[in-house]
């Protein structure tokens, strides 16, 4: 502790110093006797002061005006020879926080004193640091900070809501209304906003600059008929957003038309060969083009660029893949749940639904054998589950063996954290279980 003794009275600082170090040993104490004195001490921080009433050079109570113009948490207790009720009220109401008469009988109630009022001191300043940080967000935090009445009369604002609103000062803000310069259905239904807590909704603001877009925050003000919130201008963003998604859009498109070209180059090039296994090959190649391109068509045609909707991929892809069907013998039936698949996992989902189908297509119905290729798609649990089952001539024109078709199989399954299982009864059934 740090503790200032003023009184012009030796022996009166000498015995009060001698209380408080009983109460404090490792208490450093200064003791003054003069306004010289006085206001040189005060240019070091002090904890308490403990000061006369009766000063032959001022009074107690200005004392306490110049240490609380220098430290205005200091502690003060008032050390006096005979001080009455009417005015230990006055000493009270001045400022001083404790008194204390001179009296040997009541000295060891100044070393309690001193010690009690040393920890509340900690507190006042403690608070105030906060109180100051808390101003300092106030002033310079760079979003608009309001409280409103439920009518929506301004109360009080920061001054980034001053300059989002294009204003001078509290008075012209306290002239204007919430509920006129922002705009949002339900905006006026302040009970729903507190049900929910602090609720974050966009908005536009009708500023002096033109309307902005917002995010607006409110909730009602704990114990006030009032409501406090915030205003993030997020115009700028919505801007960047929105030519984030024209860009990817563009790009979407540009790497549908690109992979439909080199699909289609590549069909040209196979027929130029005379062996059936090369021409095979390249249309094999050519099909898992056009399933990866199903997938960027789905992306740059809908209005979520993460998310790909599997059913209508599937529904796609069973359209496409109708042209491998010898004749009208093989039907394709479809059920899938529509449920979202990330982009990350629609690729390589989508290579492996159209793998499975054109094998079933191409194997399953030797010599003109009718038949039908069932696929289902759907969330199980938290996983997703595709199965495409045919009643071909099952695992005898079927059996998962090393072919470049099995290995890029395998390949895509471990890409999706999925598992890959064959069974076969009346036709082959193969199921594919992955994490959504």
């Amino acid at each position: 502790m740090r503790i200032l003794i003023v009184d012009d009275n030796p022996a009166d600082r000498s015995l009060a110093a001698r209380e408080v170090r009983r109460g404090a040993a490792d208490a450093r104490v200064i003791e003054v006797d003069s306004l010289a004195a006085l206001r040189q001490a005060m240019r070091q921080p002090f904890d308490v002061a403990v000061v006369d009433f009766s000063l032959g050079w001022s009074t107690g109570i200005e004392v306490l005006r110049e240490v609380r113009q220098a430290d205005p948490d200091i502690g003060a207790v008032l050390f006096t020879g005979s001080l009455g009720e009417e005015m230990a009220v006055e000493a009270l109401k001045s400022g001083f926080d404790d008194y204390v008469i001179k009296d040997p009988s009541r000295l060891a109630r100044l070393r309690g004193a001193v010690a009690a009022l040393s920890e509340r001191v900690k507190e006042r300043r403690e608070s105030r640091r906060l109180r100051q940080r808390h101003e300092q967000l106030f002033q310079s935090v760079p979003v608009g900070l309001f409280v409103c009445q439920p009518n929506g009369d301004f109360q009080m604002g920061n001054p980034r809501l001053l300059q989002m609103l294009g204003v001078a000062g509290l008075k012209d803000l306290r002239s204007l209304n919430f509920f006129d310069l922002f705009r949002w259905e339900g905006l006026r239904d302040w009970a729903t906003l507190e049900a929910a807590g602090p609720v974050g909704i966009e908005a536009t603001l009708e500023g002096s600059a033109g309307p902005r877009t917002v995010l607006l925050q409110s909730h009602r003000v704990p114990g006030e008929d009032a409501y406090q919130g915030a205003v993030t201008d997020v115009t700028p963003l919505r801007r960047a957003v929105q030519q984030k998604e024209i860009l990817l859009h563009e790009v979407f498109h540009r790497v549908y038309n690109n992979l439909q070209s080199i699909r289609g180059l590549l069909r040209v090039q196979g027929k130029q060969f005379e062996d059936a296994r090369v021409r095979d090959a390249f249309e094999d190649v050519s099909a898992r083009i056009m399933a990866m391109a199903m997938v960027q068509r789905k992306l740059h045609t809908g209005g979520d660029h993460q998310h790909v909707n599997f059913a209508d991929y599937l529904a796609d892809l069973v359209e496409a893949s109708r042209q491998l069907v010898p004749g009208a013998q093989v039907g394709i039936e479809l059920e899938a749940e529509p449920v979202q698949v990330y982009i990350e996992r629609a690729l390589p989902l989508g290579l492996i639904a159209n793998e499975l189908l054109t094998n079933a297509l191409e194997h399953a119905f030797p010599s003109g054998r009718a038949g039908k290729v069932v696929i289902e798609f759907r969330r199980a649990d938290r996983r997703m589950l595709l199965i495409v089952e045919d009643n071909g001539i099952g695992t005898a024109g079927q059996v998962p063996g090393g072919g470049v078709g099995t290995m890029l199989l395998s390949r895509l399954v471990r890409q999706i954290d999925g598992e890959i299982c064959y069974s076969s009864q009346r036709g082959l059934r193969v199921e594919v279980r992955a994490p959504l």
